[in-house]
């Protein structure tokens, strides 16, 4: 099953998804597996903040 999720807090959409897509001024600025996403240093500093 496909479930397209919109959400500003990217550290719980990250969370919660097997996968992820995130968009900066409506271009693809990553994508890949959420595992691999919430672990990577770019990632955390323009959207999560912290370091996981």
């Amino acid at each position: 099953m496909t479930i397209l999720l919109v959400e500003q807090n990217a550290d719980r959409a990250l969370q919660v998804t097997s996968r992820a897509y995130l968009l900066e001024h409506g271009e693809l600025a990553y994508q890949g597996a959420s595992a691999d996403l919430i672990n990577d240093e770019k990632v955390i500093a323009h959207y999560l903040g912290h370091l996981a």
